[in-house]
């Protein structure tokens, strides 16, 4: 009996070619989001970024929740067309509504360091693409403005706190409260000092209240607080 038109080995091998054709172009798609930028710098400064590196706050780089490591993306600010090329190093951020955290750098080209957060649009670019400012970029309005290569970090009058919520002599102590602390939507990194190994939070000012709360309500009483200019 022959097959229905359609239904034969012939039909199968077609559908199988179709679609093997058809991968290289889903995976090609690209990566498109939009939400609240933020970014950091000096606390984090020399301190190892989620890959392994460690974290240049004058690098094109930047702070993704789930893009794999090396995954390149162009972030415009909306508000003005300015934009940056960076490359996903690391996690975050660990505020809810913020979609990506960039170096000091990359904040400082399209004008994110002023403010400190912006809406943005990330959009994936292919591997090859220079890191850094791109020549031009739309404004809401449609026309175009030159973002401006800045090679310094003006002084900004935002600020940051250090939240120190325990320190122990036993590092596995410590990784245990980070992990605690990860569990509760917090990133908190362990500080060497001496045979101390004290667990913090680097946020900014205005999320301090937030996140307060949050470990009030999870028993972390004990911390001490303190403010730093960036």
């Amino acid at each position: 009996m022959r097959p229905k038109n359609g239904t034969g080995p012939a039909a199968w091998l077609a559908a199988f070619w179709l679609a093997a054709a058809l991968v290289p172009a889903v995976a090609q798609a690209a990566f498109v989001e939009t939400g609240v930028a933020s970014w950091y710098g000096e606390p984090f400064h020399g301190r190892r970024t989620a890959n392994g590196e460690v974290f240049d706050m004058r690098a094109m780089s930047a702070a993704h929740k789930s893009l794999p490591f090396g995954t390149l993306v162009r972030v415009t600010n909306l508000a003005d067309g300015q934009s940056v090329v960076v490359r996903i190093n690391d996690r975050g951020p660990f505020v809810a509504g913020r979609i990506i955290d960039l170096s000091k750098a990359a904040a400082v080209t399209i004008g994110l360091d002023r403010s400190g957060t912006a809406r943005v649009e990330i959009r994936s670019v292919p591997a090859g693409t220079a890191l850094g400012p791109t020549a031009t970029g739309p404004t809401v309005s449609g026309t175009t403005a030159s973002p401006g290569l800045k090679t310094a970090f003006p002084d900004s009058p935002r600020t940051m706190v250090r939240i120190q919520v325990g320190s122990y002599r036993d590092a596995g102590n410590a990784g245990a409260a980070v992990e605690g602390l990860a569990a509760l939507g917090l990133a908190a990194i362990i500080e060497k000092a001496g045979s101390y190994h004290r667990v913090a939070i680097y946020a900014a000012s205005e999320d301090r209240s937030r996140i307060e709360a949050v470990l009030d309500r999870a028993g972390w009483k004990d911390r001490l607080v303190k403010e730093i200019r960036k």
